[in-house]
């Protein structure tokens, strides 16, 4: 079962991307200014315990949910998680729990 490979290859996306900036230049067309949201602080092994148990999730149902394995929960809720904590996706995850949470006994 093959795929094929429909990226364009280094070149023709860099030529493209000049043609695109002399375009701009020259006034032919606009660019687009994406707002990037912050990135969100860390969250400490306190926090990632209280969130997983407040959801009332096993550590392997957290992990799935958050697409990290069940390794990775386990070294974030000890704080021996050196190379990765919890933060972006997983993070903003738990804040809209936190929001559903509270909107549901609002």
């Amino acid at each position: 079962m093959s795929r094929k490979n429909s990226r364009q290859p280094l070149a023709a996306r860099l030529a493209k991307s000049l043609e695109e900036g002399i375009r701009h230049a020259k006034g032919e067309v606009d660019l687009k200014t994406i707002e990037m949201p912050q990135e969100p602080p860390e969250v400490d092994a306190g926090a990632v315990v209280r969130l997983r148990k407040k959801a009332n999730m096993s550590q392997a149902v957290f992990a799935r949910l958050l697409n990290v394995s069940t390794k990775t929960v386990q070294s974030w809720e000890q704080g021996t998680a050196s190379h990765r904590t919890p933060r972006g996706d997983s993070f903003r995850f738990s804040e809209s729990t936190r929001t559903s949470s509270a909107r549901r006994r609002g």
